[in-house]
Order: C-alpha cells, then sequence, then structure tokens
C-alpha cells in the first residue's frame, strides 16, 4: 500500500485505468472544491488570518492538481509531432508521468486539505478543535492497526 496522497499506480499492475481513475477523481474534486472556496474568497473585502492562510493553500493546490490532471490524461500521437522533436517531447511526457506529477499531486492535495481546514478554523474555532481530533483519533487508530498487522506478518 503507498502512502501517497493520490497514488498513481505502476504500469505493470492489472488495476492500472482503476486506480488512476480514482487519483483523477479525487484531484478533480480537490481542484473543484479550491475553485469554489476561492471564488468565495473573492466576494469578502477583508481577510482575517485563517481565511489569508486558505487562500495562500488554495493557490498552491490549483496548478499542483491541474498539472497532475492533464499530464495524467495526456495522449500523445506521434503524428502530431515533426519527426525531429519527436523523441523529445515523448521522453518529457514519460518522465513528467513519473516522480513529478506523483510529487505535485501529494502537494495539491496537502495544500488543498490545509486550504479547508483554514477555512473551518475561519467558521468556528472549536469546530477546528473537533476536526483536529478527529484527524488525531483516525491516525492512532490506523497506526495501531497498521503495526498490528505488521507484527502479524513477521
Amino acid at each position: 500500500m503507498e502512502s501517497e496522497l493520490l497514488a498513481i499506480p505502476d504500469a505493470d499492475k492489472a488495476d492500472d485505468s482503476a486506480a488512476t481513475g480514482r487519483a483523477l477523481l479525487l484531484a478533480g474534486g480537490l481542484l473543484g472544491t479550491c475553485i469554489v472556496f476561492l471564488s468565495s474568497l473573492l466576494s469578502l473585502p477583508h481577510l482575517d488570518a485563517w481565511l489569508t492562510v486558505a487562500l495562500y493553500a488554495l493557490v498552491i493546490a490549483m496548478p499542483c492538481l491541474g498539472f497532475f490532471i492533464a499530464i495524467t490524461t495526456a495522449k500523445m500521437r506521434p503524428t502530431d509531432i515533426p519527426d525531429d522533436v519527436r523523441g523529445f517531447f515523448v521522453r518529457v511526457l514519460n518522465s513528467a508521468q513519473g516522480q513529478p506529477s506523483k510529487v505535485t499531486a501529494n502537494v495539491g492535495a496537502i495544500a488543498a486539505i490545509a486550504g479547508i481546514i483554514a477555512v473551518v478554523g475561519h467558521l468556528s474555532i472549536p469546530a477546528f478543535l473537533i476536526l483536529v481530533a478527529t484527524v488525531v483519533i483516525i491516525v492512532v487508530l490506523f497506526w495501531r492497526a497498521f503495526t498490528a498487522a505488521r507484527k502479524s506478518l513477521s
């Protein structure tokens, strides 16, 4: 199991298209959420500290998620590219669909989640504290389950 938020599957796995589809769906949902939140921020006359953090996080997330979606869905037809530059563009696309795409997807997802958390903090401090407590509880439960499963395998 990969630890990345938007895990891009290996090319040799059988469920490659399904996992890529799930990653694209998650990235598209986060990108849409960023756009909705950013458009809501435009109507506000003044941003407090929470909303400023949300703004910065959302503008970091949007190009990262957009790049991930564009690179992952890119289809190159060799006939569209002249012979002298075809090899260069194919190499660039193939390298971009690997590690750089994974990094930008995960940075984008983390930034989008940070922006959403900052909006919750702006709306209500008690709701923010409940969110943080819930995340801590979930992380502890999953960590215990993970270590128990790892011990049973050894």
